[in-house]
C-alpha cells in the first residue's frame, strides 16, 4: 500500500494526487495504461483524489470508466518542476531530465520504462537508481502492479541536490559497462 506524505503547498492543495509524465517526446502506451479503468480505481483504493497526466506530443487519453478520481491532462508546460511538487506520487517516463527533475522533488517516484525504443539506454539508468532504491521501474503492462506494490517506506530519497554531478556518476558507471576494450559503445 501506498503511504505517501501527504502536506499542504504552497503549489497545490494538500488532496493526495498523481502526477504522470511523458516529458517532451510521446509515450502513448503509458498514457493509455494511466487512462484505464483498472488504474483510476486502483487510485482511488489508494486514496488518491486526481490524476494530472502530461501527454507531451503524444495523443490525448480516452479516460475509461466511471471513477470519483478527477483525471485533466495537458500537452506541455513551462514550469513541470511546480507540477512535481503539487503531486503526491509521481510516474514518469524513464528520460534522464524527468526522472532527475523528479527525484529532487522527493516524491514517491515510479518510472515506466518504454520498451519499443532500440536500445533502451533509459532503461539502464532506471534500473540503476532502481537498485539504489531511489524508485520503483515498471512498464505500461504493469502499471497497475507496481501501484500495489509501491512501499514509500523501501526508498531511499535521493538527496544528492547536485543532480548534474550525481547524474554524472551514475552515467559514467553505467557507461563503463556498455564500452568495450575498444573505447566503442556497446549496444
Amino acid at each position: 500500500a501506498i503511504d505517501a506524505p501527504i502536506s499542504p503547498t504552497m503549489d497545490g492543495p494538500a488532496e493526495p494526487g498523481v502526477l504522470l509524465t511523458v516529458g517532451t517526446t510521446k509515450f502513448d502506451e503509458l498514457v493509455a495504461a494511466a487512462a484505464t479503468a483498472d488504474f483510476a480505481d486502483r487510485l482511488s483504493e489508494l486514496g488518491y483524489r486526481w490524476l494530472r497526466v502530461q501527454v507531451g506530443i503524444g495523443a490525448q487519453p480516452e479516460f475509461q470508466g466511471e471513477t470519483t478520481l478527477d483525471r485533466t491532462w495537458f500537452t506541455l508546460t513551462p514550469d513541470m518542476p511546480s507540477e512535481m511538487r503539487r503531486a503526491s506520487l509521481i510516474i514518469s517516463h524513464a528520460g534522464a531530465g524527468s526522472v532527475m527533475e523528479a527525484l529532487t522533488c522527493r516524491k514517491p517516484l515510479i518510472v515506466c520504462v518504454n520498451e519499443s525504443l532500440m536500445g533502451n539506454h533509459q532503461e539502464e539508468l532506471a534500473s540503476e537508481l532502481r537498485d539504489r532504491r531511489h524508485l520503483v521501474l515498471t512498464t505500461p503492462a504493469t502499471l497497475c502492479d507496481a501501484l500495489s506494490e509501491l512501499d514509500v517506506t523501501q526508498l531511499e530519497p535521493y538527496t544528492d541536490f547536485d543532480k548534474f554531478a550525481s547524474f554524472a556518476t551514475v552515467v559514467d558507471e553505467e557507461s563503463d559497462a556498455l564500452v568495450d576494450r575498444t573505447g566503442c559503445l556497446v549496444s
